[in-house]
């Protein structure tokens, strides 16, 4: 979405911005069906590594999807 927001259709740029929320609220919701399942597995480990993943994506996601998020409305704004 980020490419599209910088070198795509300037009349289109609010579908990259829309791509970037829809997929953040993928990643989102994954990662809230990964975290209430995680409470029937007995292996602490691997819940342990599993909740650590599911942050790093959460917040990697949130991040990417600030930055199309500010990309379009510069490109909106113009």
């Amino acid at each position: 979405a980020e490419i599209l927001v910088e070198k795509g259709n300037p009349n289109s740029v609010s579908d990259a911005g829309v791509a970037a929320e829809v997929a953040l609220a993928g990643v989102r919701g994954a990662c809230m069906n990964v975290m209430i399942n995680l409470p029937g597995v007995e292996d602490e480990s691997y819940c342990n590594e599993k909740k650590n993943a599911v942050n790093d994506l959460i917040e990697k996601a949130e991040l990417l999807q600030k930055v199309v998020f500010e990309k379009t409305m510069n490109v909106i704004n113009k």
